[in-house]
């Protein structure tokens, strides 16, 4: 009895921090954040994914994805619904998903990364696998730029010193008004040349993109002399 109440008090505690540390003047919509499983009755999640725009797509980092069908567990949620890949982008380390039935009822509306500055404040959200619980997290912008990938392609990040783990890798990152900006893709540890602490710089990829697919892409493909021409999405995939 005295191990279930311990137990009650820290699952209470773990969730009266969790909501301390969200801004008051924006509320998430958390059922559109979740976890991937490879299949459902996994223990351990493969990714972070979140479900954002009008066409309540499911994002997550192409390497994530590791077959066709898989499984997405929302946020404070006992069910899991199964998801089918619609677009794999490898070259950019982006995917999305859809549901194979059913209708997603809460998603994050994308915001406006140009708008984002280094000495910015956002918010990054993941599955911490040693609390057992997701976790919001709030940072510092440090830096912003772009960098081109192993396929020559450039993307447009930016980076802040944060705890993401593994685990965190698609999950969304949030501007102050609570609209998702950017996808968690990858972290490292760095040290300054004179020694000193070791930090963690994460870098987040533009959602810029994302947001062409959902208002553009979801419509159709490109028609041209009553043939159907090579639609964007194989464009950028090249």
């Amino acid at each position: 009895m005295k191990i279930c109440k311990s137990l009650c008090v820290s699952i209470l505690l773990l969730l009266f921090l969790f909501t301390l540390s969200i801004p008051q003047e924006f509320s998430i919509p958390f059922k559109a954040i979740g976890r991937i499983f490879l299949i459902p009755t996994d223990t351990v999640s493969i990714g972070t994914a979140f479900v954002a725009g009008k066409s309540k797509s499911i994002y997550t980092c192409s390497h994530v994805v590791k077959a066709d069908t898989m499984w997405f567990f929302g946020y404070n949620s006992d069910y899991r619904y199964r998801i089918r890949l619609k677009y794999n982008l490898p070259n950019y380390d982006v995917a999305f998903l859809e549901r194979t039935a059913g209708e997603q009822q809460e998603f994050l509306e994308f915001g406006e990364f140009n708008r984002i500055q280094p000495g910015d404040t956002i918010y990054y959200i993941g599955w911490n696998m040693i609390i057992n619980a997701y976790k919001i997290n709030k940072a510092i912008v440090l830096a912003k730029g772009s960098s081109f990938m192993e396929s020559d392609v450039k993307v447009d990040f930016l980076e802040f010193e944060g705890e993401a783990i593994p685990g965190y890798s698609g999950g969304p990152v949030l501007d102050c008004g609570g609209k998702v900006i950017a996808m968690i893709r990858e972290a490292w540890s760095k040290k300054g040349i004179k020694g000193g602490k070791v930090i963690k710089i994460n870098r987040a990829f533009s959602i810029e993109l994302l947001k062409v697919l959902d208002s553009e892409i979801m419509t159709g493909s490109i028609i041209k002399e009553n043939k159907i021409d090579m639609s964007l999405i194989e464009l950028f995939a090249k």
